[in-house]
């Protein structure tokens, strides 16, 4: 056993064929923990394999601390190219090159990938002999420009249909391959909505399922290698209703979908042939229309049930209590920022008094952890902002154990705050050891590194070239 195959043992629902027309490598340009934690990434591994025709294969990116000491001399395929999960082949023995990306600082580790796969970084300089480049995810919602010189296409939109989309046109132009067949398949699928090829005229929409329910969207591979480990997720529901103004999930989608209480307890039911615990995942769960009705049926089935996100104004003693009856003993708010002004200036505006009466309504069920989400950097933040993050965490922390997590404000594009700039890295780090200085002793906390936010918000809102210079500078470090 190789740590390649290690996951491997402890998987349920691992795909394998034995002859298939085309070999489609998914590649999530991280780890293992960090893809096989992420549903859209089930989804497409699950879409691709429900074809006859298609055996998909995963790949993931384990050495990126490692690789940022090497010089581009020194990265051997030999040693270091990424092999699929499934069977051990490298990239190049693949027809096509699936990327699933749901963060812009991963987009380095794509170019690393095919730096020590031997694989040229731009379209423009790739021969028709080596696999078809495709990009998918969330952030090609909202900015794909840094991508567009390295991929041959951009899903742009949802993949659990674009992807069959794709690969219908593909298997009409490679059933019979011809010398033009990556040429005349790229140029067919410009032509198609839900799709960004290089030169296409016109701008691309990004496709939406109008109904959710037509895809079972859910945990396709158990592993307890993850960060829900052996849970068995279901999407509840996508985008969001509240629109809070830094936020790209509830400015992605323009309508708020659920998915029917009925199709998710069928869903649960096979998942709880394999595990007791039930995820249900969504923007703001507690106001799903059904959410009683839903919790009761899966408790009577005996699951265990977990939410992604707890939206305060939502949160009833009845939801706490199903938490707490399947065993959960902690919950996750976001306030966003300590003060009320903040949160209303950034639309979101959550009282101080719901919070606190969530935490002691909790406390009282059982809770024994929440877990608090702010940032900092904000627009219109000032120095009495980030003094009430302390003064409300002290305050709370006074009731029941909580564990902090401080993130610098990025702005990301088609939001309302796309044109707000990026905080002084200085007065970040200031405000940050301020935080430190101040709070209670025993608090937990977990802070992202003002320098990796700022690099994340230069790619979010970069260019087609910013990238490349980005891997140049990573390579000299």
């Amino acid at each position: 056993m190789t740590e390649r195959t290690k996951p491997l043992i402890n998987e349920i629902g691992t795909v394998q064929k034995v002859f298939a027309k085309y070999r489609v490598a998914l590649i999530y340009p991280n780890s293992y923990h960090t893809g096989m934690s992420n549903l859209g990434f089930h989804a497409i591994y699950h879409e691709l394999n429900s074809r006859e025709e298609t055996f998909c294969e995963r790949v993931f990116f384990e050495n990126d601390r490692r690789i940022l000491s090497l010089s581009p001399a020194s990265l051997s395929p030999a040693s270091l190219s990424p092999a699929s999960l499934e069977t051990g082949r490298h990239l190049l023995e693949f027809d096509i090159l699936a990327f699933s990306v749901s963060f812009e600082l991963d987009y380095l580790n794509i170019l690393r990938i095919l730096e020590i796969s031997s694989i040229p970084l731009r379209n423009s300089e790739r021969n028709n002999d080596l696999p078809v480049m495709i990009v998918g995810g969330v952030i090609t919602h909202f900015n794909f420009k840094p991508l567009v010189k390295i991929f041959d296409a951009i899903v742009v939109g949802e993949a659990e249909f674009l992807i069959h989309r794709l690969m219908d046109e593909f298997d009409r132009f490679f059933s019979k391959k011809t010398d033009g067949s990556k040429g005349n398949f790229l140029k067919s699928l410009s032509r198609l909505n839900g799709f960004f090829v290089k030169d296409r005229i016109g701008q691309v929409i990004p496709e939406v399922i109008p109904d959710i329910n037509q895809f079972e969207t859910c945990t396709r591979v158990l592993s307890r290698f993850t960060e829900f480990s052996n849970v068995f997720l279901i999407e509840v529901s996508r985008g969001c209703p509240f629109k809070c103004s830094f936020c790209v999930t509830a400015h992605m989608y323009e309508h708020f979908r659920f998915r029917d209480a009925e199709r998710v307890l069928e869903t649960a039911r096979r998942g709880l042939r394999f595990t007791k615990r039930i995820g249900l995942i969504g923007s703001s769960l507690p106001n799903y229309p059904e959410i009683s009705f839903l919790c009761k049926e899966l408790r009577s089935l005996g699951a265990q049930i977990s939410f992604s996100s707890l939206r305060v104004e939502f949160v009833t003693e009845e939801i706490l209590d199903f938490l707490i009856e399947s065993g959960q003993h902690s919950i996750t708010i976001a306030p966003e920022s300590g003060s009320e002004r903040l949160r209303n200036l950034i639309n979101k505006p959550i009282s101080d008094e719901s919070i606190l009466r969530v935490i002691n309504l909790a406390k009282l069920k059982g809770i024994k952890t929440v877990k608090l989400y702010f940032m900092l950097g904000l627009p219109g933040e000032t120095q009495d902002d980030v003094i009430s993050i302390v003064k409300f965490s002290n305050i709370i922390s006074k009731i029941i154990r909580i564990r902090l997590s401080i993130s610098p404000f990025v702005p990301k594009p088609n939001t309302p705050f796309a044109k707000e700039r990026f905080e002084d890295l200085r007065v970040l780090k200031q405000r940050i050891r301020y935080i430190r200085s101040k709070l209670r002793q025993g608090v937990k906390l977990s802070l992202q590194s003002p320098r990796l936010a700022h690099l994340e918000y230069l790619l979010a809102n970069g260019n087609e070239e910013l990238l490349f210079s980005s891997f140049s500078n990573a390579l000299k470090v």
